[in-house]
């Protein structure tokens, strides 16, 4: 029922996504920053993409590193078979991301999910996808998480800023610090939540960021660091 749904409500999804090109750089930040905890550039580590849509993300990593040994999930099928073609000796498995991920325990040493969380309303799967990553993840492993910062001073800002759409569009879950790590920490110690990214509040306060942006983690992104309980 959720892969249906989903991919119902997405009938243009692929044209959202806009090309590779033009998402290099947004992907490549993510990268440096798991990169910065898990040697991804060097070693021949096995990495989840969960929600991998059509794979930018697998692409990026194998062509950093064609020792990684790639894997993704995938809740629209399309994606999923794009995907695939790209993970290469990997497999791209089309679920959802409630669903028990078809990989052993303890076998994967990253796993990472970005901007996949918020789409999904239905806080039963995502605590299902928590415990799968604890489970799949290799004692020494790392995931992140990261979505779009909702914490109640950004709902207030975007409604202030005329980006009170952002808080509606296909968001149905909205995620602050607290709300991200109550979570994960169930299933996974999570060692941080990090506030990632330049908020742009748009033409009605144009200044905002520049001014209050260092006290007031006017972030557009958070993303959780974490690792296996124990």
């Amino acid at each position: 029922m959720e892969r249906r749904e989903f991919v119902e409500d997405r009938p243009s999804w692929e044209r959202e996504y806009g090309s590779y090109v033009s998402k290099l750089a947004f992907i490549g930040d993510q990268v440096s920053f798991m990169a910065a905890h898990a040697p991804l550039e060097t070693e021949p580590l096995r990495v989840l993409d969960i929600g991998c849509a059509y794979g930018m993300h697998l692409r990026f990593l194998k062509q950093l590193n064609p020792r990684l040994e790639l894997h993704g999930i995938e809740v629209a099928r399309d994606a999923a078979e794009a995907a695939a073609a790209i993970a290469g000796g990997g497999r791209v498995h089309w679920q959802g991301c409630g669903d028990p991920f078809p990989l052993a325990d303890g076998s994967v040493d990253v796993a990472y999910t970005f901007d996949m969380i918020e789409h999904v309303g239905d806080n039963a799967s995502l605590d299902r996808m928590a415990r799968e990553i604890g489970r799949v993840l290799a004692p020494r492993g790392v995931a992140f998480v990261e979505t779009p910062n909702y914490n109640r001073r950004m709902q207030w800002l975007h409604r202030i800023t005329g980006q009170g759409h952002m808080l509606r569009w296909d968001h149905r879950n909205l995620f602050g610090e607290g709300r991200l790590a109550d979570l994960l920490s169930p299933h996974l110690r999570v060692e941080a939540v990090v506030h990632r990214g330049l908020w742009d509040p748009g033409p009605r306060i144009p200044l905002v960021r520049g001014i209050f942006s260092p006290r007031l983690y006017l972030s557009a992104h958070i993303c959780a660091v974490c690792r296996v309980r124990g």
